[in-house]
């Protein structure tokens, strides 16, 4: 093959491997992003008829606030634990919010979100286990 060709050859594969990185880069936390959407919406009408196929906990919106806004920004790999019928899949989300007090006031909060399912696929589902805020340190 003549150096032309190798040059465009490899120019076309660095090419396709940018946009594979950009195509995976957009889908990650595509399904975590939805399940969020769903719960930070109940939370904030405090529904816990409506949140309980999806989360064992609430956001508190008189406590914890109201989430306006959030980017995920880490979706950390699955982990599981137990054995048998008793494994348990969970994973971490890592999210930026704009969390709005009872006080009227915004603030940017980042949030980690522990997912779980049973790891035996009988449930596929995730559900929200845990949310601990943290506040982030101004930029």
């Amino acid at each position: 093959m003549s150096q032309v060709r190798q040059a465009m050859a490899r120019r076309s594969a660095a090419a396709l491997a940018i946009a594979v990185v950009a195509i995976s880069t957009a889908c990650a936390g595509r399904m975590e992003r939805a399940l969020l959407e769903r719960f930070f919406e109940l939370s904030r009408l405090r529904d816990k008829t409506a949140l309980a196929p999806i989360a064992t906990v609430v956001f508190e919106p008189f406590e914890d606030g109201i989430v306006d806004e959030f980017d995920v920004v880490r979706v950390a790999p699955e982990e599981r634990s137990g054995s048998g019928q008793s494994e348990i899949a969970a994973k971490e989300v890592t999210v930026e919010a704009d969390v709005r007090g009872q006080d009227g006031k915004t603030v940017k909060k980042r949030l980690i979100v522990t997912m779980q399912r049973p790891a035996n696929g009988e449930t596929p589902a995730w559900k929200i286990t845990g949310v601990a805020a943290f506040p982030q340190s101004p930029s």
